[in-house]
């Protein structure tokens, strides 16, 4: 990716976030947000600060070098929100009566970690409501799965 702005983009969506949420999460207007994305303006360094808090590499957001997520990112996992981020979805699905793989559970897991650690850094209250939020969200996911014929072959 060659552009600030595509990158800044591909951030947020990464974080899948409307500019809105992004905008306000980072403490900025969303005109500032906006014409970061829109026009290719560069961030104060203050937000390319939380950028890379939120464990992306400030090198890729500055050049388009290398990869969008810091290395240091594997190393931060908090292991005890991420057995609590499987646990809740292991549970769902369960009580859905709906099966899932084991590949499946890492895939969903690790974006769902993804989304309540930028929501709610450094916060478990706030990562507990984000996770709740989440479930809430896939229950009624798999609630309209069940509900369409093409997907009632999936049920456990």
């Amino acid at each position: 990716m060659n552009d600030v702005s595509g990158r800044l983009r591909a951030v947020r969506q990464h974080l899948r976030m409307s500019q809105q949420e992004l905008s306000t999460k980072l403490g900025l207007g969303i005109n500032s947000w906006q014409r970061y994305e829109l026009e290719g303006k560069l961030p104060k360094a203050d937000v390319l600060e939380q950028l890379v808090r939120l464990g992306f590499d400030a090198h890729w957001l500055l050049t388009g070098e290398g990869t969008m997520l810091g290395s240091k990112n594997a190393a931060q996992v908090d292991a005890q929100l991420m057995g609590r981020v499987v646990d809740a979805i292991k549970a769902l699905y369960k009580a859905q009566g709906v099966g899932i793989a084991d590949i499946q559970v890492g895939q969903v897991a690790a974006g769902w970690y993804n989304q309540i650690v930028a929501e709610a850094p450094d916060d478990p209250i706030g990562q507990g409501l984000a996770l709740a939020g989440r479930i809430e969200e896939h229950r009624a996911q798999l609630r309209r799965d069940a509900a369409d014929p093409a997907h009632a072959k999936r049920q456990a």
